[in-house]
């Protein structure tokens, strides 16, 4: 048994991260594919995707595994002990289904409140922790700009939500912990009083009412998977829901895109075919058409910086309402307004990331040092 037990807790711990990598990478792909996390952004649509795609997928499968091992358990439980049950007493086997169908209905009306406040705890918590991120990485400008007191305001505003959150969420389980705390001891007490009339006019002996107890206790319990486990149902609800919003949320912001401006990646030049740019009854850019050569420096100015950054965002390949078509070297290189480098090294920096090893250190070094960098 030892040996099945350690087993059987390493395949399933094993299977739970094969399944957690799957579906991560299988989120990380739709979620940058199509710009997907910039319309998401934008939007405003989703809160922190991060924190679905790191912390609630690994819930969902951990969760998911380990109730289908409870499911089957369950199972084989009532397959056991009906037939012992039935042959003690029909009628206690009927009042053993019937009190785990009511347990369960009650459970459910009483705890339905928690799978909408698990999915607000949850959003909440990830605001707080964001907040503290923000400080930490905005550490400096902070500290310059003084404005620790708003700083301070924002993050005890956001533990106030989150504390409040969790105070009604601690009154739910009161209330549905003295249901289901004399449900529990009702088990124990039902058997009895159902067999024991029987055993005082002498119709069965004393040891089948310790029988019958057992097997009602272990029928009704493996029927009360829902009583037991409610409050991690209503967690695993509340993941379930996060993470079906995510994935609708990317499919919305596919089909309900703004940019209305075809873009093409060919080599050659840089095209505008008759490009209009801004929303309906603001356009900020009217049918512009021009052909710029491969290697030819253009400054473009104007009176309206919004028409400049409209056309730089368009030609970039960012959503932007408007109507006509780009076409532009696939190799194009743009600079953000912000200057960014992604996590990692000098080499990552450097190195195409489709041919990481397909240059060698000295060959960086050379163009390091023919740049004067």
């Amino acid at each position: 048994l030892t040996v099945v037990g350690v087993i059987a807790r390493f395949v399933e711990e094993r299977l739970a991260l094969l399944w957690r990598e799957f579906l991560t990478r299988r989120a990380v792909d739709i979620y940058l594919e199509d710009e997907a996390y910039y319309r998401l952004e934008v939007s405003g649509t989703l809160s922190h995707p991060d924190q679905r795609i790191s912390e609630d997928i690994q819930a969902f499968t951990v969760t998911t595994l380990s109730y289908i091992i409870m499911l089957f358990s369950s199972t084989l439980t009532v397959v056991t002990f009906s037939g012992v049950l039935w042959s003690i007493s029909p009628l206690l086997f009927a009042v053993a289904v019937l009190y785990a169908a009511c347990g369960s209905y009650m459970t459910i009306v009483l705890g339905r409140p928690l799978i909408g406040l698990n999915y607000e705890r949850l959003d909440k918590e990830a605001s707080f922790r964001s907040s503290l991120m923000h400080l930490r990485e905005n550490a400096e400008a902070v500290m310059v700009t003084g404005v620790e007191g708003q700083q301070k305001t924002r993050l005890l505003h956001r533990l106030d939500d989150l504390v409040g959150n969790i105070r009604i969420i601690t009154a739910v389980n009161r209330n549905l912990a003295y249901f289901t705390s004399g449900y529990n001891w009702m088990i124990q007490i039902i058997p009895d009083l159902i067999i024991a009339p029987a055993f005082m006019r002498g119709e069965i002996e004393f040891g089948v009412i310790t029988q019958s107890g057992a097997a009602f206790a272990m029928l009704v319990g493996a029927f009360s998977l829902i009583v037991r486990q409610f409050n991690s149902i209503s967690n695993f609800a509340a993941v379930v829901s996060r993470l079906s919003a995510l994935l609708e949320a990317i499919e919305k912001s596919r089909k309900h895109s703004v940019c209305g401006v075809e873009l093409a990646k060919r080599d050659g030049n840089l095209v505008f075919d008759h490009v209009t740019l801004g929303p309906s009854g603001h356009t900020v850019l009217r049918d512009l058409s021009l052909s710029i050569p491969m290697g030819t420096p253009v400054l473009i100015s104007g009176p309206h910086a919004t028409a400049g950054a409209a056309l730089f965002r368009a030609t970039a390949g960012i959503p932007t309402a408007g109507a006509g078509r780009i076409e532009r070297p696939d190799d194009l290189m743009f600079l953000p307004q912000r200057p960014y480098l992604p996590p990692g090294t000098l080499r990552q920096y450097l190195v195409p990331s489709e041919n990481p090893d397909g240059f060698s250190d000295r060959q960086v070094l050379e163009v390091l040092r023919s740049l004067g960098l």
